[in-house]
């Protein structure tokens, strides 16, 4: 074997060092890429909601999320002397939007499970799917939108809300006036 020549031994060496610059220079260079901005999470807003009926100062007042109707009513400054509690779960959570009414007690509520002729009467704050579609005229699509319009407005606050609901006008609402009823 020849011996290699000076010029040759540098041309190795020169390309050597050029490989492990690019090698360095590989490793020690930092990341590209878009830098992320953290944030803190969104502080949950306050719901709003109208405590109406047999309370001290009825209107629409804040309550923090967890809230219960007991807190409402609290907000609204107590019930009156002729507060009906006993159809009213004080326990149950509030939700943003929805209307609170207190009965007095000089109010009837009609109890679930009354009868006009032989249908039951159905509570639009309360029935379920099933119990919607006996009502004249309401079927899978109405019963739908009558659930979605009371979870997103709070709740029915009278009868005539229902014609509110596309597709329920004021002959499809005398139909179905006789067998349905609103309780808070």
């Amino acid at each position: 074997m020849e011996e290699w020549q000076d010029w040759q031994k540098y041309l190795v060496a020169f390309f050597f060092g050029l490989i492990a610059s690019a090698v360095i220079l590989l490793i020690a260079r930092r990341p590209t890429g878009i830098p992320l901005t953290l944030y803190p999470p969104p502080t949950p807003q306050p719901y709003q909601v109208h405590v109406d009926g047999a309370v001290n100062s009825p209107g629409v007042y804040t309550l923090e999320r967890g809230s219960r109707v007991h807190d409402a009513v609290k907000a609204a400054g107590g019930t009156t002397e002729s507060a009906n509690l006993r159809e009213i779960n004080l326990a149950a959570p509030v939700k943003d939007g929805q209307k609170i009414y207190i009965p007095s007690m000089d109010e009837t509520p009609i109890p679930s499970g009354t009868k006009q002729g032989d249908k039951p009467l159905v509570d639009l704050n309360h029935a379920s799917f099933e119990e919607l579609m006996t009502l004249p005229g309401i079927g899978e699509d109405r019963a739908r939108e009558i659930i979605q319009y009371r979870e997103s407005h709070g709740g029915f606050s009278e009868l005539e809300e229902l014609m509110n609901i596309s597709g329920i006008g004021e002959a499809t609402f005398e139909k179905i006036k006789p067998f349905i009823f609103i309780t808070p």
